[in-house]
């Protein structure tokens, strides 16, 4: 039986404050992302699955965690981590080929860039 209070004082206690190394182990593969999934939808509060969960979208898995759904929808920063990459990816297809990105900066003076004026 998962209790998150245990969960939480367990990694509260850690020296140094890292993350336990069966973490790295439980985010890296799809069954272990998986039950963090299940586990913070049901355990909304629990900052160790939130920590989790961001981890798994430092590691690159947006999709997964996009495709999860709105179990966790109600982590604002999954859900901004999520739109952002979103509109980066429409603004994207829109920009003509070999343009800079707003967020790539590479502009150069004289371009018609910001401070151009």
């Amino acid at each position: 039986r998962f209790d998150p209070d245990k969960l939480s004082s367990v990694f509260m206690k850690r020296a140094g404050g890292k993350p336990p190394a069966w973490l790295d182990q439980l985010t890296s593969t799809p069954q272990g992302r998986a039950l963090i999934y299940q586990l913070s939808a049901a355990h909304r509060n629990c900052l160790v699955l939130n920590f989790a969960i961001q981890k798994i979208l430092v590691q690159g898995h947006e999709d997964e965690v996009a495709s999860v759904g709105s179990s966790l929808a109600s982590y604002f920063t999954v859900f901004h981590r999520l739109l952002a990459t979103r509109l980066r990816a429409a603004l994207a297809a829109c920009v003509p080929k070999g343009m800079p990105l707003p967020w790539q900066g590479g502009g150069k003076a004289g371009e018609g860039g910001p401070g151009d004026g």
